[in-house]
């Protein structure tokens, strides 16, 4: 595939029930693997000649929800300790180290429709699913970010980013399945 906008040919890989596989990352390439539900567990970078990295994983609850997200790149782990099974109210995100030893509140989310609070900057979501621009409580625009069809950011305004870039499309048992990629920050 040529990317027009850096007018290089990229290769992306499908496995056979139509999950990506692996696509080019800057100085590497993206491996991604599933469990038998279909849900993205782990992705990896592969640097070539044997070196191979684990970069993030992913765990999910029996509602398929994602609960939590290690980043072994910068050596942090998030959950979600609450999720949709706590019915209204916000949602809690949590960090610390890998050890798991000291978890700090760092957001509280509240969905709506199409719109999304994170704090205090609220994300605005474009068609395809992808929250483009934030606002804040006084409606001023502090960010206005374009994403390309693989999350790669193609013009950005302004310092805020979401945790919400780029989503795929999955076939299933039922036909088309739109899959929202989560809350994928740099997950480069």
């Amino acid at each position: 595939m040529v990317d027009a906008a850096t007018n290089t040919t990229e290769t992306y890989v499908w496995n056979a029930d139509g999950t990506l596989a692996s696509f080019p990352g800057p100085g590497y390439t993206r491996l991604l693997e599933y469990d038998e539900e279909g849900r993205l567990v782990r992705i990896r970078r592969d640097y070539g000649g044997g070196n191979v990295q684990l970069a993030y994983e992913y765990g999910y609850g029996f509602d398929g929800g994602r609960r939590w997200r290690k980043d072994y790149l910068n050596g942090v782990w998030t959950r979600y300790p609450c999720g949709v099974a706590c019915g209204a109210g916000e949602l809690v995100e949590q960090t610390c180290d890998l050890s798991g030893s000291q978890w700090t509140t760092t957001a509280l989310y509240l969905q709506g429709i199409s719109l999304v609070r994170r704090n205090n900057e609220w994300h605005h979501f474009d068609p395809l699913g992808t929250a483009q621009v934030i606002t804040n409580n006084t409606a001023g625009v502090v960010s206005n970010n374009v994403y390309d069809t693989f999350g790669v950011l193609r013009y950005q305004q302004g310092s805020a980013q979401t945790p919400w870039r780029w989503q795929w499309i999955q076939w299933g048992w039922g036909g088309l399945t739109m899959v929202r990629s989560g809350n994928r920050r740099s997950s480069g």
